[in-house]
């Protein structure tokens, strides 16, 4: 029997494509041998390799997933486990937060300028 828990994952916003998310965790009394997400990622913003590696697409890298301002800034993903003898596990939530990084002011030429308290 496969045990596939629920899990949480965060990631700063404005990665790269292939950005490694996290990777989900599944047990089984033989092996587990394969993960594959059946809902919420129907624009094909995430993928999981058969190791569990859940990676940021080249579409979710151009999408709202990659800027944590523009909602929605989370995630939630349906995802099962397979086995070495095509078992599938229950489904699990893969919940994902978009976390923001501070970007610095906005210029128009470079400078940074102003006055303050000095």
């Amino acid at each position: 029997m496969i045990t596939f828990p629920g899990q949480t994952f965060s990631y700063i916003e404005n990665q790269v494509a292939g950005f490694l998310i996290g990777t989900v965790a599944a047990s089984d009394n033989t092996s587990v041998t394969d993960f594959e997400i059946s809902g919420g990622n129907e624009q094909a913003f995430f993928i999981i390799d058969e190791t569990g590696k859940l990676t940021l697409t080249e579409t979710g890298v151009i999408a709202e997933t990659n800027d944590s301002e523009i909602t929605p800034n989370s995630y939630t993903l349906t995802a099962h486990a397979l086995d070495a003898a095509n078992n599938q596990s229950q489904s699990a939530t893969v919940s994902l937060q978009i976390n923001n990084i501070d970007e610095g002011p906005a210029t128009t030429d470079g400078d940074i300028s102003g006055t303050g308290d000095e």
